[in-house]
């Protein structure tokens, strides 16, 4: 048997609402007394009463929804017992787009909300300090500028594993999409922020802090509409970062996607200075929609999807060394 949720003011589909309960009431009736009448079922069955008021306190109450509470899933993180150590997969923290952090201490068998106390629910990016696993940051604002996006209020740290938190700057940026934390020196972490996803803000680009997010100095700005779509950092040499700037502008009815502001750039001395890529380092012509990385370090090589106007899919491009990309 189907139960359908109807939806609608009109007197028509009211009254099509209440007749379709009445034929439901009526079948229901019927089935279970010819049930009766063969001896089909054992034990006593009840009647089903009359009438739409008793039809609906019948009828067991369900959730319909919505089938995603927290939406999107936007941030993983485990707590590590070393710079490149094991993960203990047994603490998981997610980061949701419209539901704050979870936290599992089993796996993932069972979740916990963690953030809930707090004033802002979207979460664009969740990080642990890879020396104590106590210390978690939270980035809110979801970073991918939908057109169901919710924006953020800075950069949120725990110092007891999620139980606490405490705004630790960062709140004009609305949206952040990726922590970065020195495996060496937790101190030191850095900080995507994409921006205001509804209009041009300066608060967007490359953040970095020295004293655990106490203070921040934006280290790398591009113009108003470009924002930091992903930030990599070289696991083998801290202070080397590689960051990939999206130029991109959403309004309700539209979505401009890459533009002049887009690029790559690459930071030899921890994010405080940086070099754009061109075209004579492998760079590929056009304007860059987004691009994310992944590190292969047997040998070094860092793959970078991109996607352009011009071509349709990602394309893996470049090689790192000790000067940048080739």
């Amino acid at each position: 048997m189907r139960i359908f949720r109807f939806q609608s003011s009109s007197a028509a589909s009211m009254g099509k609402m209440v007749n379709g309960l009445i034929c439901l009431s009526v079948c229901c009736t019927s089935v279970l007394l010819n049930a009766q009448k063969k001896g089909a079922a054992t034990d006593p069955i009840p009647m089903v009463p009359q009438g739409l008021t008793a039809v609906m306190d019948f009828i067991p109450q369900r959730n319909l929804g919505p089938g995603a509470m927290s939406g999107r899933v936007t941030a993983l993180a485990m707590p590590r017992t070393g710079a490149l150590e094991s993960v203990n997969r047994n603490v998981i923290y997610a980061g949701t787009a419209s539901g704050g952090v979870w936290k599992s201490v089993n796996g993932g068998i069972a979740w916990s909300p963690i953030f809930d106390e707090m004033d802002v629910q979207s979460i664009g990016a969740v990080a642990v300090d890879p020396q104590n696993p106590s210390v978690v940051y939270v980035g809110t604002g979801e970073g991918n500028p939908r057109n169901s996006h919710n924006s953020g209020k800075g950069i949120y740290k725990s110092l007891d594993g999620g139980k606490t938190w405490k705004c630790i700057g960062l709140e004009a940026t609305k949206t952040i999409y990726r922590i970065v934390i020195n495996p060496k020196n937790p101190a030191q972490l850095w900080v995507a922020a994409m921006g205001s996803v509804w209009g041009g803000n300066k608060e967007r680009g490359v953040y970095k802090s020295d004293d655990g997010g106490s203070t921040w100095k934006q280290v790398l700005y591009v113009n108003l509409t470009t924002g930091c779509a992903e930030l990599v950092i070289d696991p083998m040499n801290p202070l080397k970062l590689y960051a990939s700037m999206w130029d991109y502008e959403r309004k309700p009815w539209t979505f401009r996607s890459g533009g002049k502001g887009s690029g790559l750039y690459i930071s030899l001395d921890g994010g405080n200075t940086w070099q754009r890529s061109t075209e004579k380092s492998g760079y590929q012509r056009g304007n860059w929609v987004e691009s994310d990385w992944q590190w292969r370090l047997q040998n070094r090589i860092v793959y970078m999807h991109w996607l352009n106007r011009r071509r349709q899919g990602f394309i893996a491009v470049t090689m790192a060394d000790s000067i940048g990309v080739k």
